[in-house]
């Protein structure tokens, strides 16, 4: 990451950071508000830096193909579609990402059978 600048309108979430992690555990930490959520969303190209240049194992963040699977993100607020309950959810993730196995292994291998219709 170097001199990366995240703005939300005309609010500047983070001002020119620049960092490089290594192979290894890494931990991000900071007060509320400083940045944290909005570096990582910008590691994983779920926002586009306003400007900077973000690159993760040699990858722009905003190329899925390029990822692939290789980095995961769990946010501590959910960003899941209201609508839709546990069962959906999961059948359009498995559906878009083009897994072709049993779902019931996945239901079964998190243990979310009870939670299916929820």
């Amino acid at each position: 990451m170097k001199n990366l600048v995240v703005k939300y309108r005309d609010y500047i979430a983070v001002n020119n950071v620049s960092f490089r992690i290594n192979k290894g555990l890494t931990y991000l930490l900071g007060p509320n508000g400083s940045g944290k959520t909005s570096i990582i969303k910008a590691l994983t190209g779920i926002v586009r830096p306003y400007r900077g240049k973000v690159l993760v194992l040699g990858c722009d963040p905003t190329d899925m193909g390029c990822l692939e699977d290789r980095v995961h993100v769990a946010f501590e607020e959910t960003m899941l579609p209201s609508h839709l309950g546990v069962r959906n959810y999961l059948e359009s993730i498995a559906y878009m990402r083009g897994y072709k196995g049993s779902i019931s292994q996945i239901y079964e291998l998190l243990g979310l059978e009870k939670h299916l219709d929820k």
